[in-house]
């Protein structure tokens, strides 16, 4: 009923990309030896788990009752725990970092991704602005003009 192609697309799409580039961002002034086509190869080789159980789970949700929903639960928190997992130590090889190392530029990577987040809804509105501001000056002159 309510599905959207594109908002699927986005929903999968734009936190795979802010994620790519606030930890490319981080990283480099970290010293991190990985380049940003690794980094997104990296997050999007990490994201297969949410797929891979995910599909299934789709079609199993259809049948499960009230009190099964537990299972459904279960199997979703090994799928984001697996994707955490692979995109932990899959930074932490590319980057060359240590453990504690990679948790940190992870750390920072979220501060970066809300800062991209934040100048992108910045710039949003100013456009917004800027849009009504070019609306009222054009029916203005309209109203001067007749």
């Amino acid at each position: 009923e309510n599905f959207s192609i594109t908002r699927t697309f986005f929903l999968i799409f734009v936190p795979v990309i802010l994620l790519t580039i606030g930890n490319w961002s981080i990283t480099s002034l970290f010293e991190g030896k990985g380049k940003m086509v690794e980094i997104f190869k990296v997050i999007a080789y990490a994201v297969i788990p949410l797929v891979w159980i995910g599909i299934p789970m789709v079609i199993v949700s259809n049948f499960l009752i009230q009190e099964e929903l537990s299972i459904y639960v279960a199997f979703n928190g090994i799928a984001v725990f697996f994707t955490g997992y692979m995109a932990i130590f899959g930074l932490l090889v590319i980057h060359e970092y240590g453990l504690l190392k990679t948790l940190v530029t992870l750390f920072f990577t979220a501060i970066a991704v809300a800062v991209i987040i934040f100048i992108g809804l910045l710039i949003l509105t100013l456009f917004q602005q800027l849009y009504g501001f070019i609306i009222q000056v054009y029916e203005e002159f309209i109203m001067r003009v007749s």
